[in-house]
């Protein structure tokens, strides 16, 4: 069993970051260890900053509405997944792993990119990558001189080649009159697995909040990982923290937060 721990630990890795659908053909073979050159976590990260810069020409130049299509469409093509560095890297990092002490760690974003004003794309140095919608409704009038505004804020995760992993997303109505933001009672905060994907969420939050005495806002917070067992033991081989927020001015503005 301990000969094929990493073997196991390297395919879940991929899992994380590639996908099921892809994870055959990046696995890291004992064969392909000829090689005793590390890969560091930079050299990755580059990696990774180089295809979201890759994705976003691309998204811009085809222009698509449909924003995560066009993300899916490019990811699922793109040739990052057959790289020889990415491949060794996972290889050694599934044998550095030790599952005694796996924690949950904020997620790192690598770079974001705006497409557009409600639209961000963001790379992580885990290898997922996320994009940010936020949405808003029309200013609309409760009173005289008070008005209605509701935001929210969606965020899709993806594996290096186009598999959505999860979705996570918080909206909040408030009333807004210029010197102060107030709830309405209207609001909403969710989760939600992609089709195949392995990861779980643990101690999800959702939660409202005044920001500066001023302004309003909600958000939604947890610990997401994916793992396996082995002779009847759970073990979680990444476990991150994610937060991610939305807030509406006293003036009826909307912005997003997150935890980078």
């Amino acid at each position: 069993m301990k000969k094929l721990l990493p073997i196991i630990f390297s395919t879940f890795l991929l899992f994380s970051s590639v996908g099921v659908a892809s994870a055959s053909s990046v696995v890291p073979q004992e064969v392909e260890e000829s090689s005793n050159v590390a890969v560091s976590q930079d050299e990755i990260n580059n990696l990774y900053i180089d295809q979201l810069d890759r994705l976003a020409d691309y998204v811009k130049s085809n222009n698509h509405e449909d924003v995560s299509k066009s993300v899916s469409d490019f990811l699922s093509q793109d040739t990052l997944k057959n790289n020889d560095e990415l491949k060794t890297y996972f290889n050694q990092k599934s044998k550095k792993l030790n599952i005694l002490s796996q924690k949950p760690k904020e997620e790192v974003a690598l770079k974001s990119i705006e497409i557009d004003a409600k639209t961000i794309l963001t790379t992580y140095d885990d290898g997922t990558l996320s994009i940010t919608k936020t949405t808003m409704e029309p200013v609309s009038n409760s009173t005289l001189a008070t008005y209605t505004k509701w935001g929210q804020s969606t965020k899709d995760y993806y594996s290096i080649v186009g598999m959505k992993l999860f979705t996570i997303a918080v909206g909040i109505e408030c009333y807004c009159d210029g010197t102060k933001a107030s709830p309405t009672g209207i609001d909403k905060g969710f989760y939600e697995r992609g089709f195949l994907s392995v990861w779980q969420v643990s101690d999800w939050k959702f939660e409202k909040q005044a920001f500066y005495q001023t302004d309003y806002g909600a958000y939604v917070q947890g610990n997401f990982h994916y793992g396996f067992e082995v002779e009847g033991v759970g073990i979680v081989i990444q476990d991150k923290f994610i937060k991610h927020q939305v807030i509406i001015h006293k003036d009826c503005s909307v912005s997003t937060s997150n935890n980078f």
